[in-house]
């Protein structure tokens, strides 16, 4: 993590064991380095959620723009169909 980073082992360690709390430029490097984001360090249950929601990113950035649209568009459609029927108790 120390080569990652480019912080020194000693710093890690510290913050590793609780014995120093990050900056938020050191948790932002920190973070960077480990390809994950804010959310899900500090909501770990969301993890999956996230981990889900950068693969639809990811599919989406894919397309071309005719696709995106469709994509959004679907997608939008989906969700309202989905929350009416909760609304609706079905």
């Amino acid at each position: 993590m120390a080569e990652l980073t480019k912080l020194s082992t000693r710093h890690i360690a510290g913050i590793e064991k609780g014995e120093a709390n990050p900056s938020f430029e050191v948790l932002y490097t920190i973070i960077t380095a480990l390809g994950t984001s804010f959310d899900a360090i500090f909501n770990p249950a969301d993890e999956q959620a996230e981990r889900e929601i950068q693969e639809i990113a990811g599919l989406y950035q894919a397309c071309p723009e005719q696709g995106r649209r469709i994509i959004l568009a679907a997608n939008r459609a989906m969700v309202h169909e989905i929350m009416d029927k909760d609304k609706s108790g079905q």
